[in-house]
């Protein structure tokens, strides 16, 4: 897990951006999914916590029809090799990943929330599924100074979270959804 510090040019205001924290969906009928997530600026929290990230299922659904064609990428392969696995072996997991998060999120109406608040009221700031970079800087909401990453460090999470299938917080011995 990564830690993005940031610290405001005009107030002071400083604050982390974690990219990587663990948790985890439960459902109703007793499954379980990694849960993603990606750092935000919360309006409701009014500092950088963490969101969902829900999966794209229409995203996933094109990726799946892709295999099915055998139409493979060089980062495919490269991601084969990464996990010294052949490729029809990452092929066929990847598949069957994405077709369970097609199952679990594609009826779901309810927008990504902070796992802090529960809103839907906020800005990501990166994201496990792009390419780009964390921000060297971002305008500080309310403020309008500038968030300017100060520093970058390696952390592991003491805690975890545990959401339902709507992305409600539940207590990590809780089975209902």
């Amino acid at each position: 897990m990564y830690c993005y510090d940031y610290k405001c040019d005009r107030c002071n205001f400083d604050a982390s951006a974690v990219y990587g924290a663990v948790g985890y969906y439960r459902f109703a009928d007793g499954g379980e999914l990694h849960a993603l997530t990606d750092p935000v600026w919360c309006d409701q929290c009014v500092t950088i916590t963490l969101a969902e990230a829900l999966p794209d299922t229409v995203f996933l659904r094109t990726e799946i029809a892709r295999y099915e064609r055998g139409n493979f990428t060089e980062s495919d392969r490269e991601a084969a090799a990464m996990f010294s696995e052949s490729l029809d072996a990452f092929v066929a997991s990847r598949k069957g990943t994405f077709a369970i998060w097609i199952s679990r999120f594609e009826r779901r109406t309810i927008p990504g929330r902070c796992i802090e608040c529960g809103f839907s009221t906020f800005r990501t700031l990166g994201s496990f599924t792009d390419e780009d970079e964390f921000p060297e800087a971002f305008v500080h909401p309310g403020c309008d100074g500038m968030m300017r990453l100060i520093r970058t460090s390696h952390a592991s999470p003491s805690t975890f979270f545990v959401l339902d299938g709507d992305g409600n917080r539940v207590s990590a011995s809780d089975t209902r959804e």
